[in-house]
């Protein structure tokens, strides 16, 4: 629970963090993320289901008890992956549909390129969800050597299919032998797997699970569904003992001490299924619950064990910090965005961000949508109600330290400030990418699934320009390393860069 939490940051205010001995040089990487877990869906934050393996992470490890990602899906794994703000990728507002054609750019920088270009093997296994169209897109072609998951998000947790299609594959080739299998123990084992038979031994690793539970849809093994108690628990539950299976393959293999293992959710839990208490709203919506996220690292070696971080971290930052915990220099062309925060994670000390944080999301629940932005304590969160013939922006203001579950807006005692913030968030808001995506929660008409996405992104290769370019949907001319292309270049002189209108 929160308060939990803060009893520990009172008991460890000053605590050092690092340990005696001597930390290995190149520390291997596992990154876990769950996909729709609340804060309150994990037992060490005072939930009812049993995650004795997350438990046991946040007891070796340190808690980032700050941690905010976007409010749903693709944007949080671009962060995550690139250190960039998935505003400026196009990412921000919607997540990849099977039906879209877009993706990270392919002149966008992802860790595995750094790792891999520095000797270390790298591997994803689970749900991309950053492109599906064309091989530019494939994990293989953004710096991982192997990848076993599906492409798009959803899908059957039995058959693998999505909207009909075969979506499960290993490096391109689809794995129809695996139809009727339980998706979350197919990525755990393929991670234990890969661990203890697939990689070179002689290299250190980074292997980047994503699991798609505990998102809908809501399917487990009838088996467990009656051990857990429902089913939500039951993909809970499923999750947490394959986590608990890849940390015991780590010391299988005598490597648990010297790999840095974390664990995150994409965003919070969503409406009706898991649980945020005690913070407010849930995913999609820019309040707590939808972007402050369970969060924790383990470094036996090198993090005090039971500890708890109050830094404001984000999924920006995942990228430089691991880089800079693995001595791995950052070669991406573009500036990050996310901050390199390993010193405040590995010593325990907190440092004010000089940076505002900004969430946003444009899948409606109901009619509303919302956008927030962050500067130290004090948050913004503009909800937006759109009809067809109207649309009311509302602003609240809070004081997140203090008031964690949003219940005390600030606003009317702070229009200065309010304003200063809403003004932040127009000048954010218009970097998003004219190409940019944007909610379109259902097909377009005329639209179907591929029988077998592995096949259709191959096939795609063939017929489409092998250069994919450097703009979102993978078309075009590509410009010099780490320039945008003609194309884009064109949209950026004649619309400035400017998305969409900007409302108050």
């Amino acid at each position: 629970s929160l308060a939990r939490a803060a009893v520990a940051l009172v008991q460890v205010p000053h605590a050092t963090v690092q340990l005696a001995g001597q930390a290995p040089e190149r520390p291997n990487i596992v990154i876990i993320l769950a996909d729709d877990m609340g804060w309150n869906d994990a037992s060490f934050h005072g939930g009812d289901i049993p995650t004795p393996n997350i438990d046991r992470l946040a007891a070796e490890g340190v808690e980032l008890n700050r941690f905010y990602t976007s409010p749903k899906c693709t944007p949080t794994r671009a962060a995550l992956l690139t250190g960039r703000d998935p505003l400026k990728l196009g990412l921000t507002y919607a997540t990849v549909y099977p039906w879209s054609t877009f993706g990270v750019a392919v002149s966008e920088h992802f860790i595995g390129e750094s790792f891999g270009s520095q000797g270390y093997e790298t591997a994803a296994i689970g749900k991309w969800h950053l492109g599906h169209t064309v091989p530019a897109h494939h994990p293989n072609n953004r710096g991982f050597d192997y990848f076993m998951g599906s492409l798009n998000t959803g899908g059957d947790y039995f058959t693998h299919r999505n909207q009909g299609g075969y979506d499960l594959q290993r490096n391109g080739e689809s794995t129809p032998e695996l139809d009727g299998q339980y998706n979350t123990d197919i990525y755990s084992n393929e991670a234990i797997h890969w661990i203890r038979n697939v990689r070179d031994k002689q290299k250190p690793f980074l292997l980047y699970v994503a699991y798609k539970a505990p998102h809908s849809p809501f399917q487990a093994p009838q088996e467990l569904i009656d051990e857990a108690g429902g089913i939500y628990p039951a993909m809970m539950v499923s999750m947490d003992t394959g986590i608990g299976g890849i940390l015991d393959a780590l010391e299988a293999e005598g490597v648990a001490d010297e790999t840095i293992v974390m664990f995150l959710s994409d965003n919070g839990a969503t409406q009706g299924n898991g649980s945020n208490a005690p913070l407010r709203g849930y995913k999609l919506a820019t309040y707590e619950g939808g972007i402050r996220v369970v969060a924790v690292m383990r470094w036996s070696e090198v993090l005090a064990p039971g500890t708890v971080s109050s830094q404001v971290m984000t999924s920006m930052d995942v990228f430089p910090t691991l880089a800079a915990a693995a001595g791995v220099e950052v070669q991406a062309q573009r500036a990050l965005d996310g901050v390199d925060l390993w010193a405040e994670v590995s010593s325990g000390r907190i440092t004010p961000r000089e940076d505002d944080i900004f969430y946003a999301s444009e899948t409606a629940v109901g009619r509303q949508f919302s956008w927030s932005v962050l500067r130290g304590n004090m948050k913004l969160v503009q909800t937006v109600d759109q009809t067809f013939e109207s649309l009311t922006v509302v602003n609240e203001l809070y004081d997140v330290f203090a008031d964690p579950g949003e219940s005390n807006d600030l606003a009317a005692a702070n229009p200065d400030l309010v304003r200063e913030l809403g003004d932040a968030l127009i000048v954010w808001r218009r970097q998003h990418p004219y190409a940019g995506s944007h909610a379109r929660v259902i097909p377009h008409p005329g639209w179907r699934a591929p029988l077998d996405w592995a096949r259709a992104m191959h096939l795609n290769g063939l017929n489409v320009n092998p250069d994919p370019g450097d703009n979102i949907y993978g078309m075009g001319q590509r410009g010099e390393p780490g320039q945008p292309s003609p194309t884009q270049q064109r949209l950026d002189r004649i619309y400035d860069n400017r998305g969409r209108i900007i409302y108050r």
